[in-house]
């Protein structure tokens, strides 16, 4: 058991070299409680989120073959997602939700 402590001092280091003040800033608003993060106005409706479209996102993973330069991009694309542009993100899906909602309304009378 001592053999397998004797590299943690070296991955501690490693951890905390990576810990950057803007995500040590992020896991400190780990705690922030759900209803501080967006309004429940927001959230999907069991009317709108049923099983069958949650069947189609499962299936999503089938269809799209990712190969080593997809997930290259991917992992580029999500080092550049900053918390400002996840927050004009969550803004403008804000946006198209709301648009729908006043849509379906409206057509269905």
């Amino acid at each position: 058991m001592l053999a397998s402590l004797q590299g943690v001092p070296g991955r501690l280091k490693a951890l905390l070299d990576r810990l950057t003040a803007a995500r040590a800033n992020n896991l400190d608003n780990l705690d922030v409680p759900v209803s501080g993060r967006a309004p429940a106005s927001t959230a999907l409706s069991s009317a709108t989120w049923t099983n069958a479209r949650a069947a189609l996102l499962d299936s999503i993973s089938s269809i799209v073959s990712v190969t080593s330069s997809t997930s290259t991009n991917v992992g580029t694309l999500l080092g550049r997602l900053t918390a400002a542009r996840a927050a004009n993100l969550d803004s403008v899906l804000g946006i198209v939700a709301d648009s729908y909602t006043e849509i379906a309304s409206t057509a269905n009378g």
